[in-house]
């Protein structure tokens, strides 16, 4: 799925389902709920630079975090309020 403003709330619900039924490191969750479409992009960015940095961790939903967290590079997300 291609993470875009308008469905940034959508993604975050996803992968956050994702990371409790893969048992994907929860203990380095960020605290609190996310609720505009940038926060939610900075929570993910915050929880994929507390990831270790192993091999183990490129396993289900890496990418979809990685996809989220990459958002707080692009414009587009910092135009929406």
């Amino acid at each position: 799925m291609i993470v875009t403003p308008n469905n940034i709330k959508e993604c975050h619900k996803d992968t956050l389902e994702k990371v409790y039924l893969y048992d994907y490191y929860q203990e380095l969750l960020p605290k609190g709920e996310p609720e505009s479409p940038i926060d939610i992009v900075r929570y993910w960015n915050s929880f994929w630079m507390a990831l270790p940095d192993n091999k183990y961790i490129r396993r289900d939903p890496f990418f979809q975090i990685c996809d989220i967290a990459e958002c707080l590079y692009n414009e587009e997300f910092y135009e929406v309020v």
